[in-house]
């Protein structure tokens, strides 16, 4: 998994790198269980990270009040390669 620490972090895990982009990666395992169509699933849980005023600002695509900061999660499969990415806003 890999997201933009300067906003997000997962919650009770420690990325393996954060690089100079401050981009953080994070290896997570999955649940060990294999259903049906030979699936196993991941759970984690997103925080936002408080930031100061200006850096928020920097990054927004809104002024003001509603300011929102939006950026991708990428979530991989460590054997298959297969990913999803998603965006997320934060308020």
């Amino acid at each position: 998994m890999t997201l933009d620490y300067t906003f997000m972090t997962v919650k009770n895990v420690i990325p393996d790198t954060v690089d100079n982009y401050n981009i953080a990666t994070y290896t997570i395992p999955c649940n060990a269980a294999i259903d049906s169509a030979n699936l196993s699933k991941v759970t984690f849980s997103i925080v936002v990270k408080e930031v100061a005023g200006d850096i928020f600002n920097t990054y927004s695509h809104t002024e003001g009040s509603n300011s929102i900061v939006s950026r991708v999660i990428t979530v991989s499969g460590y054997n298959s390669g297969q990913f999803i990415s998603f965006n997320v806003n934060v308020f």
